[in-house]
Protein backbone atom coordinates (compact mmCIF):
# COMPACT_ATOMS: atom_id res chain seq x y z
CA UNK A 1 0.00 0.00 0.00
CA UNK A 2 0.87 3.52 -0.88
CA UNK A 3 0.92 6.20 1.70
CA UNK A 4 0.00 9.93 0.97
CA UNK A 5 3.80 10.68 1.76
CA UNK A 6 4.72 8.20 -1.30
CA UNK A 7 2.07 9.51 -3.87
CA UNK A 8 3.12 13.10 -3.33
CA UNK A 9 6.59 12.19 -3.31
CA UNK A 10 6.23 10.33 -6.81
CA UNK A 11 3.65 13.91 -8.00
CA UNK A 12 6.76 16.02 -6.82
CA UNK A 13 9.27 12.98 -8.98
CA UNK A 14 6.82 13.73 -12.14
CA UNK A 15 6.47 17.26 -12.04
CA UNK A 16 10.21 17.75 -11.83
CA UNK A 17 11.14 15.58 -14.46
CA UNK A 18 8.28 17.08 -16.91
CA UNK A 19 9.45 20.54 -16.07
CA UNK A 20 13.07 19.34 -17.09
CA UNK A 21 11.83 18.31 -20.57
CA UNK A 22 9.36 20.76 -21.16
CA UNK A 23 12.23 23.45 -20.61
CA UNK A 24 14.52 21.26 -22.88
CA UNK A 25 11.63 21.19 -26.02
CA UNK A 26 12.37 25.20 -26.15
CA UNK A 27 12.45 26.18 -29.42
CA UNK A 28 13.16 22.47 -30.50
CA UNK A 29 11.06 19.95 -31.97
CA UNK A 30 13.03 16.89 -30.13
CA UNK A 31 14.43 16.52 -26.95
CA UNK A 32 17.70 16.25 -28.24
CA UNK A 33 17.31 19.30 -31.13
CA UNK A 34 16.11 18.86 -34.29
CA UNK A 35 16.57 15.33 -35.07
CA UNK A 36 13.83 12.55 -33.90
CA UNK A 37 16.24 10.42 -31.49
CA UNK A 38 16.28 7.77 -28.58
CA UNK A 39 15.70 10.08 -26.39
CA UNK A 40 12.51 10.72 -27.98
CA UNK A 41 11.92 6.85 -27.98
CA UNK A 42 12.49 6.67 -24.30
CA UNK A 43 10.14 9.04 -23.51
CA UNK A 44 7.19 8.05 -25.27
CA UNK A 45 6.05 5.04 -23.05
CA UNK A 46 6.41 6.97 -20.00
CA UNK A 47 3.47 9.74 -21.56
CA UNK A 48 1.74 6.85 -22.89
CA UNK A 49 1.24 5.41 -19.65
CA UNK A 50 0.55 8.53 -17.93
CA UNK A 51 -1.89 9.90 -19.70
CA UNK A 52 -4.07 6.73 -19.59
CA UNK A 53 -3.84 7.13 -15.43
CA UNK A 54 -5.12 10.59 -15.78
CA UNK A 55 -1.74 12.74 -16.01
CA UNK A 56 -2.88 16.17 -16.64
CA UNK A 57 -0.35 17.64 -19.35
CA UNK A 58 -1.90 21.02 -20.01
CA UNK A 59 0.77 22.81 -17.93
CA UNK A 60 3.45 21.23 -20.46
CA UNK A 61 2.46 23.12 -23.39
CA UNK A 62 6.35 21.94 -24.93
CA UNK A 63 5.39 18.47 -23.95
CA UNK A 64 1.96 18.66 -25.53
CA UNK A 65 3.32 19.98 -28.65
CA UNK A 66 6.32 17.03 -28.61
CA UNK A 67 3.99 14.04 -28.31
CA UNK A 68 1.50 15.73 -30.62
CA UNK A 69 4.63 15.48 -33.25
CA UNK A 70 5.72 12.08 -32.00
CA UNK A 71 2.00 10.66 -32.69
CA UNK A 72 2.38 11.48 -36.17
CA UNK A 73 5.53 9.17 -36.97
CA UNK A 74 4.08 6.04 -38.51
CA UNK A 75 6.50 3.96 -36.20
CA UNK A 76 4.16 5.51 -32.79
CA UNK A 77 1.03 4.20 -34.81
CA UNK A 78 2.61 0.67 -35.04
CA UNK A 79 4.28 0.39 -32.49
CA UNK A 80 2.18 1.83 -29.95
CA UNK A 81 -1.43 2.22 -30.99
CA UNK A 82 -1.70 -0.92 -33.14
CA UNK A 83 0.09 -2.87 -30.61
CA UNK A 84 -1.20 -1.44 -26.92
CA UNK A 85 -4.80 -0.99 -25.71
CA UNK A 86 -5.33 2.58 -25.09
CA UNK A 87 -6.29 2.18 -21.62
CA UNK A 88 -7.45 5.82 -21.00
CA UNK A 89 -10.85 5.37 -22.59
CA UNK A 90 -11.07 1.74 -20.32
Amino acid sequence: MFSVDDTSRSEELLSDAFSKLEKSLVDVPWIMGDQFSLADISWIPTHFVLVGCGYDFNPYPNVVRWIASVQERESYRKGILDWCEDFSKV
